[in-house]
Order: structure tokens, then C-alpha cells, then sequence
């Protein structure tokens, strides 16, 4: 079996969407704020993330959309929206850092 060497360059050169069953994963919009906000709010979600990673308010939440955005950018990370593939409505977040 050939060894496959991952080619940066070419990964972070356009953002991917990937289409799974029922959910979509694609790159967060700044139209996903208010959503994002409400999802990583939630008590249920907010458990389980540290107090920095919550956002205090949609505006906030817009801040760490532009954040995560600019990290693909500069190839350094990917953090997708999950949405629901009938009503594109954001049900969580997904990502990876180099």
C-alpha cells in the first residue's frame, strides 16, 4: 500500500462541503451568529465547553465565527457549521487545528 503524504496546499485552497445522510457540514456564515449563539449557549451544550468557548452574545458569537473563519484561510484550522440538510438550520459546530 502507497503512503499518502496530506497535501495542505491543496486541503485548504477551497473550504469544503461535505453531504452526509440527513446533516451537512460546511464553513460557518455570518449569517449563523443568532443560531450559534442559542446552540453553544444552551446549558445542555455549555456543559461541556470551557467558559471561553460560549459566547456572551450574538455579537460575540458573530467575533468567533470571523475567528474560526480566518483560521482556514490562514491553513491553520477547519471548524464547520453542521446544519440540517432540509432547513440549513445549524445544529452544532466541528473542527480540527493543525
Amino acid at each position: 500500500m502507497q503512503d499518502r503524504i496530506f497535501n495542505y496546499s491543496s486541503f485548504f485552497s477551497k473550504f469544503p462541503v461535505i453531504n452526509l445522510e440527513n446533516f451537512i457540514l460546511r464553513d460557518l456564515s455570518l449569517s449563523d451568529n443568532q443560531r450559534y449563539f442559542e446552540v453553544l449557549s444552551d446549558p445542555n451544550v455549555a456543559q461541556f465547553l470551557s467558559d471561553e468557548d460560549v459566547p456572551e452574545s450574538p455579537y460575540k458569537a458573530l467575533e468567533e465565527i470571523k475567528f474560526w473563519g480566518s483560521l482556514f484561510y490562514k491553513k491553520q484550522s477547519i471548524f464547520c457549521a453542521i446544519v440540517e440538510k432540509e432547513t440549513n438550520n445549524l445544529i452544532g459546530t466541528v473542527g480540527f487545528n493543525s
